[in-house]
């Protein structure tokens, strides 16, 4: 329920962005994704019934690891999360809201893809550097994400793109310089030699 002197607008909107995911998941059945088995408005606010998940966040995850993702870990959890998506992809242009923190890992190891974005795609505004002490969206959000253009829609491209970045940041540490950035000419070190690095102060971890 809105608190006095909140933003009536903002609230609203957070409220129908809120409806519309979980009506958007309660379509959707598979296990890597977030479940919603009921959802309703009231009480000026609204509600949704999903099942409990013990776990803990990607990025908390790896933060307590203490050390990159290998080849096996990383395979386990690409693909549950492409399985997913190719559900989602079914019935919606994209997911739009992909990073460490939307992807929560169950206690027996399996990823679930949490926080749909809008489904019309959800402007993200860019900052500068990034880091797996603190992952946010905007870090891993494709161009067309960054600065909406009528020749850069929206599509499961943009997906496949922000999983790339999970993926690159699990190995490395680092998100990979955002996309607005290397549009404006920042250059980004190539995820292979970053790959090598990471064996070099690793010895345990490895890719083929």
């Amino acid at each position: 329920r809105i608190k006095p002197g909140a933003d009536a607008a903002r609230y609203h909107a957070g409220l129908q962005h809120f409806l519309e995911e979980a009506k958007q998941l309660a379509r959707f059945e598979h296990p890597a994704l977030a479940r919603v088995f009921s959802f309703w408005e009231e009480n000026g606010s609204a509600y949704a019934v999903m099942p409990y998940l013990k776990g803990q966040p990607l990025a908390e995850v790896v933060k307590a690891w203490a050390q990159p993702l290998g080849e096996p870990e990383l395979r386990a959890l690409l693909s549950p999360l492409l399985g997913a998506l190719a559900v989602v992809h079914s019935a919606l242009p994209c997911h739009g809201h992909i990073g460490p923190d939307s992807i929560f890992m169950r206690a027996d190891g399996q990823p679930v893809l949490m926080n749909l974005g809008r489904t019309s795609g959800e402007v993200l505004p860019v900052r500068e550097g990034a880091g797996a002490s603190a992952p946010s969206p905007m870090d891993f959000a494709p161009l067309e994400q960054c600065k909406p253009d009528a020749h850069l829609p929206l599509g499961p491209w943009s997906d496949l793109y922000a999983v790339a970045a999970v993926m690159h940041w699990a190995i490395t540490g680092q998100a990979p310089v955002n996309a607005a950035a290397r549009a404006a000419g920042q250059t980004q070190r190539p995820l292979a030699q970053a790959a090598l690095s990471v064996q070099a102060q690793h010895p345990g971890v490895s890719y083929s």
